[in-house]
């Protein structure tokens, strides 16, 4: 196994030399993603010419040829045999294209079409690694803050409806569960103001709903404080589903006439439970259950996944970020002398992220051991 190239970094912070040529983060919950530190790119002005001599003053000259019926008399221009012979290949007196420094052989940097393709809208990746991750410590920070009594975990889906109104609900799923969990937000802090912002929410594709009707039908999962601890729940399930009612009612009437709206049953589109075990696992269950992506694009509904598969309320997110620390250098050390961190009990797993039989970084968890012990020693 070969590594990709390590150089020396500096960390801006503390101005010391970190001599593993890797660089990463931990997570509160003990999740580690290191990766090599590219090499610094090469200055413009650093760089040196690879051209023949001649070629190197003749780039900006017009070609001798003819364009627009304008002739170019050819003693007035200086042009060696290779230059002439690519201006030949790739230019006719056919071509009306502008001369000058919008033709590519005249520029330093290629046509903008053959450097950029089109962008994959947003969401239609599925869940990424950041999110995840965002998702599990979320929880595990909810956990650090209420601790697991006081959670509720919840889930809210869309209701029994016509294709062609189901269609335009999926279409608008990501706001829909923005403004569902905005309201619940709102109404948590009534109860509860410092409870305000503290809640995760992850979408997942209803693989038995999608299986039976074809439509990639979407529900939402989230997290966030019930209760002070007395049982007294602070919003109830039949108060959910009014939200989520007003919400898809509301929705419908921007696109559908008053007297041509369907019935809305939400008494099985929303439910709400105390947890049973730890959020981050409750939650981890339907992380690790894929999005369906591939159904779905082959089954023509690409365009109805949703742009956000994930929620976090902003006092939450900046909780989880700022319990992120960058990997210390034992740490890095260790893994860049490939010391058994599982065998000591420091890491649950450990394993390195390779590409074309080069290793490019490492992803794995620490302990409790290990967590306490790395983030003491940074």
């Amino acid at each position: 196994m070969q590594y990709s190239t390590f150089v020396q970094s500096t960390d801006k912070k503390t101005n010391s030399v970190n001599q593993t040529g890797l660089r990463g983060k931990v997570w509160e919950n003990g999740k580690i993603t290191a990766g090599v530190v590219p090499g610094k790119k090469i200055r413009q002005a650093d760089r040196e010419y690879d051209r023949d001599y001649e070629y190197q003053f003749d780039s900006a000259f017009v070609p001798v040829s003819d364009y627009k019926g304008y002739r170019v008399e050819e003693q007035a221009y200086f042009i060696p045999e290779r230059s002439q012979e690519i201006i030949e290949q790739k230019y006719s007196p056919q071509d009306s294209s502008d001369i000058r420094f919008s033709v590519p052989i005249n520029s330093h940097r290629p046509p903008r079409d053959e450097v950029r393709s089109p962008r994959t809208p947003r969401g239609q990746g599925g869940l990424t690694s950041y999110g995840k991750n965002m998702i599990q410590n979320g929880c595990y920070r909810l956990e650090q803050i209420y601790s697991r009594k006081r959670l509720a975990f919840g889930t809210i889906t869309l209701p029994s409806l016509p294709e062609d109104y189901l269609l335009l609900l999926i279409a608008d799923w990501s706001e829909l569960a923005r403004q569902f969990l905005q309201q619940l937000d709102r109404e948590l802090a009534r109860h509860s103001p410092k409870s305000k912002g503290h809640f995760i929410g992850v979408t997942e594709i209803q693989p038995e709903r999608m299986e039976k009707s074809g439509i990639p039908c979407p529900h939402l999962h989230f997290v966030y404080p019930a209760h002070a601890g007395d049982w007294n729940w602070w919003i109830t399930a039949d108060r959910m589903r009014q939200i989520w009612h007003s919400i898809l009612s509301a929705r419908l009437a921007q696109w559908v006439p008053a007297d041509q709206l369907p019935e809305i049953n939400c008494r099985a589109a929303c439910n709400c439970q105390r947890l049973k075990k730890s959020a981050a696992k409750e939650m981890g269950k339907y992380l690790s259950k894929g999005s369906c992506i591939k159904k779905i694009k082959d089954s023509g509904y690409i365009d109805f996944l949703p742009s956000a598969w994930w929620h976090a309320g902003r006092i939450l997110a900046k909780a989880i970020k700022k319990h992120i620390i960058p990997c210390p250098t034992d740490l890095l050390l260790a893994i860049r002398q490939g010391i058994d961190l599982v065998g000591r009990g420091l890491c649950e797993y450990l394993y390195p992220v390779e590409r074309d039989g080069m290793i490019f970084g490492w992803s794995g968890k620490l302990s409790d051991l290990g967590n306490k012990f790395f983030r003491n020693s940074s």
